[in-house]
């Protein structure tokens, strides 16, 4: 897919590359009836995001008019070098992120921080940056899982807990504006 030019005369990206954490198939059918629930019973418009959609994002590696391919192999080289053990992630806290758009993400993150995400953050973040493939000024990680957009806010709640054992992450190759992701390469957490 080729992008467009924007109004602004801009080449516009058409694609994305990030790495992320996927719940298996049962648990992301659990997201979607939880996202389905909040939906309704917060009377927001629209619908949640597919179960297939459903991750929670570990680092933002760019947005780009095709691929670079030595951009894809030099991630693949720094993420294989990373060595950690599996872990449980439990997601039970409900929000809305502020947004400089029209529609806020509607999320779902950890109520209580955990330290083996951190972990698995801290150590890829450690591989991108010996490799150059982060800037220096990246934003905090505040780990989360956008379940839809919203158009209004939804204050912080509990909810009942979701988890799942995280045994892989993926680098992946998002097709902006057509909803599909395409996995790259996976490494298993031991």
């Amino acid at each position: 897919m080729r992008a467009g030019i924007g109004d602004t005369g801009v080449v516009m990206a058409s694609e994305r590359l990030f790495l992320a954490v996927f719940p298996d198939a049962a648990v992301a059918g659990e997201l979607a009836a939880l996202a389905a629930a909040q939906y309704a019973r917060h009377g927001l418009p629209g619908k949640p995001l597919a179960a297939a959609r459903l991750h929670l994002t570990l680092q933002f590696l760019g947005d780009f008019e095709g691929l670079p391919a030595e951009r894809v192999a030099a991630v693949k080289a720094a993420s294989a070098r990373v060595r950690l053990p599996a872990f449980e992630l439990v997601l039970d806290e409900l929000a809305t992120f502020a947004a400089r758009r029209r529609r806020a993400p509607l999320v779902l993150r950890p109520g209580q921080p955990c330290r083996p995400l951190q972990a698995l953050r801290a150590q890829l973040d450690e591989r991108l940056c010996a490799e150059g493939l982060l800037p220096p000024d990246r934003q905090p990680f505040e780990p989360h899982l956008t379940l839809g957009y919203a158009a209004r806010a939804v204050a912080p709640e509990p909810v009942v807990p979701i988890s799942w054992r995280v045994h892989e992450f993926v680098l992946v190759r998002s097709l902006l504006g057509q909803s599909r992701y395409q996995p790259l390469a996976r490494w298993p957490l031991a």
